[in-house]
């Protein structure tokens, strides 16, 4: 099912994201969307805000056929990631593929 992201209300008023149920209009994901908890599969841990705080899929990076995550990590010496997806079990085992300033980055696409 596809979402409405932005919506426009009467001209003149600029486009603004639409509410994705966390009552805050960002446009991101609305958490209830992804299911009861009891039902999704764990592919990684340890993966908290403070150890990895950006973390996004930009689809297959590696040509294997399973998308795959990059992310931000607190390590000022191997601040950048490279994260194989795998088609069952954890992710694969991450590469570090940027070094020092990744940090201070705040998105990714």
């Amino acid at each position: 099912m596809s979402r409405l992201t932005i919506r426009d209300p009467t001209p003149p008023v600029a486009p603004q994201p639409a509410s994705d149920g966390d009552g805050v209009s960002d446009g991101g994901t609305d958490p209830a969307s992804l299911g009861a908890l009891s039902n999704r599969t764990a592919y990684a841990t340890g993966w908290t805000t403070t150890a990895r705080p950006l973390v996004t899929a930009s689809g297959d990076s590696d040509g294997d056929g399973v998308p795959d995550l990059w992310a931000t990590t607190a390590n000022s010496s191997a601040g950048l990631e490279f994260v194989p997806g795998r088609r069952s079990g954890f992710v694969g085992p991450v590469a570090v593929v940027g070094t020092t300033g990744w940090q201070a980055i705040r998105a990714l696409s």
